[in-house]
């Protein structure tokens, strides 16, 4: 049987805002800093420290610790990023060292999983001649995936990850990656800096060599984000924003009208949810948007922890995480007029000795489900669909126990709630 490490936070939601903006800090599973998140939708999501990786389905109210295969002998396991491409299917790049130092042999590997993270399997990629270890891998389908590291290591697999095959450069100067981006199969592209230069650089992938763009002006290029074929920006060293509308071919710099630039040193990602809107996360823990395609930008979260990753989920609802075990959630704004009243319910009795009832109010046709949680996490019971705002549920087959009921709505969370059967 599995084991799971869940962590639960009960009654409400139990977010709170800073500073009155958009981001709300959310519940956490660990102190550690988080290296990476990768979220589907508003609701599921996962994230990775160097050691672990953790797993949501209610938009961080639990997280179930993900169970990963042993540790080779001799070796520290340090992971670097997950990515999820689907509810089911997802990879983990890290990186083997030998507990006296670095051992090329054990580098360059990938873990995935065809179930959601409850289960993980190795699918290495063989020895790495420079004797990296990879920072970032991404999916592009179920079986399609790209890997990019230190020293010229990147490699692309199309059966799953049982075999990988390197990517030449164009030029071939050498150059080191620290993020891969895949717009679709046709447009995959790679953030990292030139080795021989030491300077920012990016490439796209055209047929298994790597077309490189050299920036002389930048110290590193840390994040490539395109919204279509056309509509991409970059991030970097010395709050390096450029913008491009023409596929790459001529890039501009949006870096005007960002309050406090001294504050700001490197910029880690990038993400626009159309032309016009995006966000931009900061080592020094602020967030910028910008309204007019990153010609112009503003603050929209002035928080002091250092972030080191952001998500989202094609809309304007997304996810930052970094040190601490910082996780910030995002939720569009909703005018006074749009603002629905929110489903509320009860439950009683409560503790319950045989049967209990939930009465739900604000209810909407959109309500599709009522879902039974135990402490481990595991789904006990579901109502698919709700017609009524008073329902009556038989517990006689329940252990004696502390439970969690939750409402979804849309497949969103709305309110969970403790249920106690004696």
């Amino acid at each position: 049987m599995k084991s799971y490490l869940l962590f639960l936070t009960l009654g409400l939601l139990n977010f709170f805002t800073v500073c009155g903006q958009n981001w709300t800090e959310v519940n956490s599973p660990t102190t550690d800093f988080i290296l990476s998140c990768s979220f589907i939708n508003n609701n599921t999501g996962w994230i990775a420290t160097t050691t672990s990786v953790y797993k949501t389905t209610d938009g961080g109210v639990s997280w179930i610790s993900q169970t990963l295969p042993p540790i080779p002998e001799n070796t520290q396991r340090l992971l670097s990023s997950v990515h999820f491409i689907n509810e089911n299917t997802g990879i983990i790049a890290y990186g083997n060292y030998l507990y006296t130092g670095h051992d090329p042999n054990l580098v360059d590997s990938t873990l995935w999983t065809n179930d959601g993270g409850d289960t993980w399997e190795y699918r290495d990629q063989g020895n790495s001649e420079q004797g990296s270890y990879d920072l970032d891998a991404i999916l592009v389908t179920d079986l399609v995936a790209y890997s990019i590291g230190q020293y010229g290591n990147n490699k692309k697999t199309t059966d799953g990850g049982y075999t990988w095959t390197s990517l030449d450069y164009n030029p071939d100067l050498g150059y080191s990656g620290s993020k891969i981006f895949a717009l679709d199969q046709s447009n995959v592209y790679f953030a990292g800096l030139n080795n021989v230069l030491i300077t920012g650089a990016i490439g796209k992938e055209e047929d298994s060599v790597w077309n490189v763009t050299n920036f002389p002006n930048l110290r590193s290029v840390k994040d490539i984000f395109f919204i279509d074929e056309l509509n991409g920006w970059l991030v970097g060293a010395d709050v390096s924003i450029k913008y491009t509308n023409d596929g790459g071919t001529t890039w501009l710099d949006g870096i005007s009208a960002i309050p406090d630039t001294e504050g700001f040193d490197w910029l880690y990602r990038v993400h626009f949810i159309n032309e016009n809107v995006g966000w931009i996360i900061s080592d020094t823990g602020k967030i910028i948007t910008s309204n007019d395609g990153g010609l112009t930008w503003s603050i929209d979260y002035d928080g002091d922890v250092k972030l080191l990753d952001m998500c989202y989920t094609n809309t304007d609802f997304g996810y930052a995480v970094g040190f601490d075990g910082l996780i910030l959630k995002r939720e569009p704004e909703l005018s006074v007029d749009e603002s629905p009243k929110p489903i509320t319910f009860e439950i009683y009795p409560n503790p319950s000795y045989g049967t209990f009832n939930i009465k739900i109010k604000n209810a909407t046709k959109n309500l599709v489900s009522i879902k039974l949680f135990n402490t481990l996490g595991q789904k006990i019971h579901e109502i698919k669909t709700i017609s009524n705002d008073l329902l009556t549920l038989e517990s006689h087959n329940l252990q004696s126990g502390v439970y969690v009921v939750s409402i979804y709505e849309n497949e969103n969370i709305v309110s969970s709630k403790k249920l106690i059967v004696n």
